[in-house]
This record gives C-alpha cells, structure tokens and sequence, in this order.
C-alpha cells in the first residue's frame, strides 16, 4: 500500500475477534505496519514480477526503484542466470524464462542473496 509516497506492509489481525474489537475501539484492522526501504520494495518487485510471464517491465522498475535494472542488481549475480537461461534480460525488462519459472525460488535467492 503506498501512503504519503511511501510503501507499506501491512499486516491486519487474523483473528476475526481481535479484529472486530481494534474496529469496534474507533481503530483499524492493522497488526503491523512497516515503510519499506528502496532494497525491499526493489527485492518485492522482483519476487512478484518474475512470477508473471511478461515478468517486470523497465518502466515499472524504474519507478519502483529509482534507477534502470542494471544498476540496481549485482552483474555478478545476474550473468550467471542469463547464461544459464533463467532469465533474460531485453529492452522492455527482466524476466524468467519457463525453466527459470519452474525452479524461481533458486533463482530468486541466487539474485537476490
């Protein structure tokens, strides 16, 4: 959720109880509400984007992250899975081919680590 220009995660109270009761008291369903830093939102978008077939789009990082997808991840990291044909990397974005979608836990963990 994005508030006064900032993310959030936002976590409500799960029981349906405590949550009636916060909502009852003149207050909110939240349990947790956390500003999330730019490495956060940058590793959040990338999680979700590369689940997607057309994975993350340029435009859409460059807003989320501040800067183009090279700057913002480590070469080191990302060559390996585009010689490997987990990912490719074009000019409308990064995002995982069908065999990186099939292992993207390992995938994600190996760019993101």
């Amino acid at each position: 959720m994005t508030l006064d220009g900032e993310k959030h995660a936002i976590r409500n109270r799960r029981a349906p109880e405590t949550w009636l009761q916060a909502i009852e008291s003149g207050g909110d369903a939240r349990e947790e509400d956390t500003i999330l830093a730019a490495i956060e939102r940058r590793d959040e978008l990338l999680m979700m984007g590369l689940r997607l077939e057309e994975g993350v789009a340029r435009a859409r990082f460059r807003e989320e992250a501040g800067v183009e997808i090279e700057a913002a991840l480590d070469r080191k990291r990302l060559q390996p899975l585009l010689d490997g044909g987990f990912l490719t990397l074009g000019p409308t974005g990064l995002r995982a081919t069908a065999a990186g979608r099939q292992r993207l836990n390992a995938v994600l963990g190996a760019l993101l680590a």
